[in-house]
């Protein structure tokens, strides 16, 4: 049974093809600016860390899961 905090659905409905470039959209918007010529998402856990990293990708997730794409 899941619990209140599983979060294995939605990170299945983020895999699929039609939502991969949406979600590809919210996260280079948050992140384009910073990491523009300078590396990439992955270069980041090692500067901040994995916590911190994994925050901000929540963050970009979170913001995901508020767009409304279709209308």
């Amino acid at each position: 049974m899941p619990t209140n905090h599983d979060l294995g659905g939605l990170m299945k409905f983020l895999r699929r093809d039609e939502w991969r470039e949406c979600f590809e959209g919210v996260f280079n918007e948050h992140f384009g600016p910073v990491l523009e010529g300078e590396g990439d998402f992955e270069d980041l856990a090692e500067v901040l860390g994995d916590h911190w990293t994994n925050a901000l990708w929540g963050c970009v997730f979170e913001d995901f899961l508020t767009l409304d794409f279709e209308g």
